[in-house]
């Protein structure tokens, strides 16, 4: 059975506001994405998005960035890019996910 990218295995996840109920879902309020060297977290505040980055090496965080949103996608398509330059599985499931042949 293979494994999932590193990416997708680190909890990327929404964070509901409220638990769901009667099977209605919360309201994501938060995008949290692990990556080997990098941690990005884009969060709902007041109806305003807040972008973070963090550098991290072994699971320890060495510095938080409070970045413009433009900033943390750009992080996030390096990141993502490198990602699929490692792993070829990666880059056929990111392939999948754009439409890309």
């Amino acid at each position: 059975m293979p494994t999932a990218p590193p990416w997708r295995r680190s909890g990327a996840r929404w964070a509901p506001r409220r638990r769901a109920t009667s099977g209605r879902p919360g309201t994501p309020t938060a995008l949290r994405l692990t990556f080997p060297e990098r941690r990005l977290s884009l969060t709902a505040t007041r109806g305003w998005p807040e972008a973070e980055v963090q550098q991290v090496v072994r699971g320890v965080v060495l510095s938080r960035k409070q970045v413009p949103v433009e900033e943390w996608v750009r992080a996030l398509a390096t990141e993502l890019t490198d990602l699929a330059a490692r792993n070829a599985s990666a880059r056929a499931a990111l392939a999948g996910l754009l439409g890309s042949p």
